[in-house]
């Protein structure tokens, strides 16, 4: 099940403040969220350190159009049962289409190789599900993790500007993968 780093620092709150409910107009409530989506960084980091550069995740954490999700084992949101973030982002949206690139979906190092990366992105599927328009999902794949994007049925593409923007990339080798979903 996913869940939005919204609904991680609410309930975050209530674990460490020993409550049922969060009042969303509570002025400690309302400080506590604030400095943890500023220091979004701090809670992607465990996931990252062994995978990706520190620079390219802070980079992504500081902009605040990107967004993260947290797939949990189960249906329950417990901070034990996440082995697979996702960092995503919205880029064009019309009548026809929506289009989201993934910035960055990670596991755990000790939960790989187990199924959770694959039932992330089908939960991430049926996240941005769009029951009235088509749904682009774009992504730029390291090599060794190509073969995971192609048996999901994700398609190789030639260009993405908003990413080759976003990592500064020019003709150097990059696999940039398409995934579509039709309503």
């Amino acid at each position: 099940m996913i869940f939005e780093y919204d609904q991680i620092i609410e309930n975050y709150y209530k674990q460490k403040n020993n409550l049922e409910s969060v009042s969303k107009k509570s002025k400690l409530y309302k400080n506590f969220k604030k400095i943890r989506l500023e220091n979004r960084y701090s809670y992607v980091k465990k996931y990252t350190s062994d995978s990706f550069k520190e620079d390219y995740v802070k980079k992504i954490c500081k902009e605040k159009k990107n967004k993260i999700l947290s797939f949990c084992i189960d249906s329950d949101l417990n901070y034990k049962n996440i082995p697979t973030i996702i960092i995503y982002r919205k880029i064009f949206k019309n009548k026809e289409k929506v289009r989201y690139v993934i910035l960055l979906i990670v596991t755990l190092k000790d939960y790989r190789s187990l199924g959770y990366g694959n039932s992330a992105i089908q939960d991430f599927f049926e996240y941005v599900y769009d029951k009235s328009r088509k749904v682009e999902i774009i992504l730029h794949s390291l090599e060794k993790s190509k073969k995971f994007y192609l048996n999901l049925g994700f398609t190789k593409i030639d260009k993405n500007l908003f990413i080759e923007r976003l990592e500064g990339l020019d003709n150097q080798e990059v696999i940039l993968l398409k995934y579509i979903i039709q309503p």
